[in-house]
């Protein structure tokens, strides 16, 4: 598991940090600080996401490994 965190910017959210990647554990703790410029943003989003290893479920428009994405906060 890993998770993302995204800003607000013109109506779009964009990510500007992005946790390290937490293998074999139901309660991942990353204890991680980061310092993100708002620029005016409204709104932090948090995605939770597990990173997937299997080639066959490549995203069939750019041959990219796709994770699934497992929550979301806002």
């Amino acid at each position: 598991l890993y998770c993302t965190l995204e800003v607000d910017s013109f109506g779009y959210f964009v990510s500007k940090a992005k946790t390290r990647v937490f293998r074999d554990t139901t309660e991942p703790q990353w204890n991680e600080e980061f310092e993100i410029e708002l620029e005016g943003s409204q709104c932090l989003r948090i995605l939770c996401y597990e990173k997937c290893y299997d080639k066959s479920k490549l995203n069939k428009d750019d041959n990219e490994i796709v994770d699934k994405i497992m929550g979301k906060g806002q």
